[in-house]
């Protein structure tokens, strides 16, 4: 599975702190429940994948922090999940992808 979160400038990802995720296919954890934690992380983010059944729902819940950039930028920490029902065909793609721009917690507060 690929993971991508795009980060709009003047906001990045926060290189000195781990992505962490955990992913579930129907509700159980093919890690016994352990969130992974990726030191140096980056987007996108390959996470190993291995469907078993033709249905499946996948749940992933990805925590990271990014920051404004520059030395006077202030750090957040983001958490997101998804919950994606998976259906295998014989012509589909091989891969799983999930895509998602982040819009940083001050944009949703301003007014237009």
């Amino acid at each position: 599975m690929t993971l991508t979160v795009t980060i709009p400038a003047p906001y990045k990802l926060n290189p000195g702190s781990p992505l962490e995720y955990r992913v579930e296919v129907n509700g159980a954890s093919p890690l016994q429940g352990k969130r992974t934690s990726v030191k140096d992380g980056h987007f996108p983010l390959q996470i190993p994948l291995l469907l078993t059944t033709n249905k499946a729902e996948v749940r992933v819940a990805l925590s990271f922090v990014y920051c404004r950039d520059g030395d006077e930028g202030v750090c957040v920490i983001k958490s997101l999940r998804w919950t994606v029902p998976v259906q295998t065909a014989r012509d589909g793609r091989e891969e799983m992808q999930i895509e998602y721009t982040l819009v940083p917690e001050q944009f949703r507060n301003e007014k237009l």
